[in-house]
């Protein structure tokens, strides 16, 4: 179902999902700073469309722990308060990957955070493997959670030649 948003700004974005050109504009409004999400009716993907970031890799590791902390001032969010204050908000996900998960299982969390998800799988399965391009939340989650994470993008990681039954 296609939402019913403003089309004002009629500057075209490409969608970081498909590449197709869209200009519908679904919020004009972010938690921090400026910017307006686009809607991608093609892939039905909504995106951060006033992004100015060049360096993906550089800006998680670095600025987005700073943006989009929980805490009600803009400072940066340390990988083991992120672990705190979300590992138990995880049912909804759990629930869902429950079912699926066998204690034979290669799994692969990509965009681990501070394994907040991992925690609670780390006994289902066999192999547990995270990739989490923030370095800080990348050692947090090997040095306290004992689970082998890389913080390069996947198709640069240890990980890329590995098989996995389930990725998340």
């Amino acid at each position: 179902m296609k939402p019913d948003f403003s089309n004002e700004d009629k500057i075209n974005y490409i969608c970081p999902i498909c590449k197709k050109e869209t200009n519908i504009v679904q919020a004009k409004e972010i938690r921090r700073g400026s910017g307006v999400v686009l809607y991608c009716e093609d892939c039905d993907h909504g995106f951060l469309g006033s992004n100015k970031i060049t360096d993906y890799k550089e800006y998680y590791d670095k600025k987005y722990r700073e943006e989009y902390s929980h805490n009600a001032e803009a400072t940066p969010t340390a990988p083991s308060e992120l672990f705190e204050v979300y590992r138990e908000f995880q049912e909804n996900r759990l629930s869902f990957i429950r079912p699926f998960l066998k204690n034979t299982s290669k799994f692969l969390e990509v965009g681990a955070s501070a394994g907040q998800f991992l925690t609670h799988i780390k006994k289902l399965v066999e192999t547990l493997h995270a990739i989490e391009i923030n370095k800080d939340c990348c050692e947090f989650i090997t040095n306290n959670l004992g689970v082998k994470c890389d913080s390069n993008y996947l198709e640069n990681s240890c990980f890329v030649n590995e098989k996995y039954d389930i990725i998340c």
